[in-house]
């Protein structure tokens, strides 16, 4: 059980090595900054650039999903 504890320790710290090399936390504070443009009342005055700022941000959020669903299946080993 030590060894699987011990592996599993492992793959987590390599996860977060890798979340620091795909820039995990830019992409965070990216999509918050994106929320808070598509929260502006005149958002959607300029429909195209509405629309690459919405699809941008589900580019971001899908990438960040994905990212915390492996960190939690690592977890939950």
């Amino acid at each position: 059980i030590e060894n699987l504890q011990t592996a599993v320790s492992s793959t987590i710290e390599r996860l977060d090595a890798i979340a620091v090399r795909f820039d995990v936390p830019g992409k965070l504070r990216e999509i918050e900054q994106l929320e808070q443009q598509s929260a502006e009342p005149e958002f959607w005055n300029r429909p195209e650039t509405a629309q690459a700022v919405m699809r941008r941000l589900g580019m971001l959020r899908s990438q960040v999903d994905r990212w915390d669903a492996l960190r939690r299946e690592a977890h939950d080993l």
